[in-house]
């Protein structure tokens, strides 16, 4: 039988890391709350954290280019572990696969409450396959926690 030490090493030296992907074009109230949640979930799993903007860029939808959208970020959510997706790593998937790919052993999705169910389906669909472009990943547990209502989104 273990030991509660050896169970408490045995889950610090499982690797977690905390993801959220969002468009943030322009940032609003939920995005601070989308951000907030990641670092709280980080705290909670003592994990790393990402989140990614995305590179998506029209004058309708989406004003501000990536290396606009970026820097707004980085002075809103000072501290966060901010990027961009680009065209060769455009999806979350892409990025899940990256953490996977660094021995990411526990996925933590933050999403908006309005994604929280998709988000769950897609993740979990994929894990442990391949696409046929060879994005892939294989995680022992995929949680998607929501970051609140889309208030002020």
């Amino acid at each position: 039988m273990k030991s509660f030490k050896q169970f408490l090493k045995e889950a610090a030296d499982q690797k977690h890391h905390v993801l959220a992907f969002g468009r943030m074009n322009p940032i609003t109230n939920g995005h601070e709350a989308l951000v907030n949640k990641v670092h709280e979930v980080a705290k909670e799993h003592a994990a790393g954290h990402t989140v990614v903007l995305s590179h998506s860029h029209d004058p309708k939808k989406n004003p501000l280019a990536p290396a606009d959208k970026l820097k707004h970020a980085k002075r809103a959510f000072p501290g966060t572990n901010l990027k961009t997706s680009n065209k060769e790593k455009p999806t979350i998937l892409h990025h899940a696969t990256d953490l996977s790919n660094k021995g990411v052993e526990h996925l933590h999705v933050i999403a908006g409450s309005d994604r929280k169910d998709a988000m769950h389906k897609l993740l979990h669909d994929y894990n442990g396959k391949k696409t046929k472009d060879g994005v892939g990943y294989h995680f022992k547990s995929i949680t998607v926690h929501s970051s609140g209502d889309q208030i002020g989104r």
